[in-house]
């Protein structure tokens, strides 16, 4: 198996709420709503604040994964142990809107990719860190009242194995959504 996300800070829960495809609880210590739900062969993450707060989640990384793929400039490949990328990219943090060329940060699984498209971009970072030899990536997100809605969801799966795929996942998303310009709409 292979973790979405390393250990965190363990959280109260309250008002578990359970259905085939879906999980539901409230965390009252951290004035969160927590939801995941099962999107056919995707894992959706939905946090709803009820007052501004800040969250770090996921903490991704492992030894189960073999390289980083970050939408950076031309696209970067980083082998999660190598020395010379993780002195390069020691506490680099980029905001997800802007700071990535797109919303989504991914792995190298052995055969596989795994990757995690941030839905809500605004306000959401991706720190790198190092962990024990072997970089990390972990996202932080601020909910703020006066961006209207306090949510904040991310998408995980399983994709092909190429370093690209997930930007042709990314792009067959948009597609699908209708919001990926023609060349004659732009």
């Amino acid at each position: 198996p292979i973790p979405i996300s390393t250990s965190g800070i363990p959280h109260e829960i309250a008002d578990l709420a359970t259905s085939s495809t879906l999980a539901s609880w409230r965390a009252p210590q951290t004035v969160l709503t927590i939801e995941f739900e099962a999107r056919g062969s995707r894992l959706h993450a939905r946090f709803t604040a009820s007052t501004d707060t800040r969250i770090e989640w996921p903490l991704t990384g492992g030894t189960a994964l073999d390289a980083l793929i970050l939408p950076e400039g031309a696209g970067l490949y980083v082998p999660l142990d190598d020395a010379a990328w993780r002195a390069r990219l020691a506490d680099y943090c980029a905001p997800v809107s802007g700071g990535l060329h797109m919303p989504f940060w991914s792995y190298r699984a052995g055969v596989r990719t795994l990757t995690y498209f941030v839905e809500s971009d605004l306000r959401s970072e991706l720190c790198l860190r190092d962990r024990g030899g072997r970089i990390g990536a972990d996202l932080v997100h601020e909910f703020q009242a006066r961006d209207g809605k306090r949510i904040h969801e991310i998408d995980i799966g399983f994709g092909e194995g190429s370093p690209i795929a997930p930007a042709l996942e990314y792009r067959a998303r948009l597609d699908a959504a209708g919001n990926f310009p023609t060349l004659a709409r732009k």
